[in-house]
C-alpha cells in the first residue's frame, strides 16, 4: 500500500502561488539584491545565502541595467 502524501493547506499553496519566499527560504538566504523605486520603495529582486553570490550577480545586474540603482542588504530572520 502506498502512504499519502500531506496534503498542502490553502495558506501554502496561496504562498506558492504568490511567488513569495517562505520564512524558511528568507532565514536561509539572508542577503538581498534590492532595486530603489521612487518615491523611496525597496523592491527585493533576488536573495542569496553568501554575500560573494551577491555581489556577482550585482555586477551583472549593473552591467544590463546602469540606469537601475541596486543595493545589497542583510535580511537577518525575524
Amino acid at each position: 500500500m502506498i502512504p499519502a502524501e500531506p496534503c498542502p493547506t490553502a495558506s501554502d499553496l496561496a504562498a506558492q502561488l504568490s511567488g513569495e519566499p517562505s520564512a524558511y527560504f528568507q532565514r536561509l538566504h539572508p542577503w538581498c539584491i534590492v532595486c530603489q523605486i521612487p518615491p523611496m520603495r525597496l523592491l527585493i529582486i533576488c536573495r542569496f545565502r553568501k554575500r560573494p553570490e551577491a555581489e556577482a550577480h550585482l555586477k551583472i545586474l549593473q552591467q544590463l541595467t546602469p540606469a537601475a540603482r541596486y543595493l545589497i542588504l542583510f535580511d537577518p530572520a525575524k
